[in-house]
């Protein structure tokens, strides 16, 4: 019983330094069962063990080819947004465009048109008055 507590109980790190082959050998030897039946050969094992890492390399083969296909699939989503993006910039131009033609062709200075572009007039916000208080009179911090 110690071997398989020992078995249960073993963590990877110290896996490393114990021969498996041997103490699966110990545990079926303690049970008096024959190991020369039940233990496979060297050749056979190698086999197995060849099979393990082909498995796990196809496995990884096909995660990294979905995680190709995601990035992929993400940069054809980025490409297409900025396309969007590109042409809705270019239609918002030609409005802009069309706007400014039809303000010259109505006789709007191009002069006008021409500083608005450079400087935009600043939003002006009127404050209500407030009641009780005259023009220019703030209250006083105290």
């Amino acid at each position: 019983m110690a071997l398989d507590n020992l078995a249960t109980t073993l963590r990877d790190d110290e896996a490393v330094y114990i021969d498996m082959q041997e103490l699966a050998r110990s545990r079926i030897s303690v049970r008096d069962l024959p190991t020369e039946r039940l233990m496979l050969s060297d050749e056979a094992v190698e086999k197995k063990q060849a099979e393990i890492a082909q498995k796990q390399q196809k496995q990884e083969a096909l995660q990294e080819e979905a995680l190709r296909a995601t990035i992929r699939k993400e940069l054809a989503d980025a490409f297409k947004a900025t396309s969007q993006a590109k042409k809705n910039l270019d239609g918002a131009d030609a409005t802009v465009f069309n706007a400014v033609m039809a303000a010259i062709e109505k006789g709007l200075d191009p002069d006008v048109i021409k500083r608005f572009a450079q400087e935009p007039p600043a939003a002006t916000v009127q404050q209500p008055p407030v009641a009780g208080l005259g023009a220019g009179q703030g209250v006083a911090a105290g």
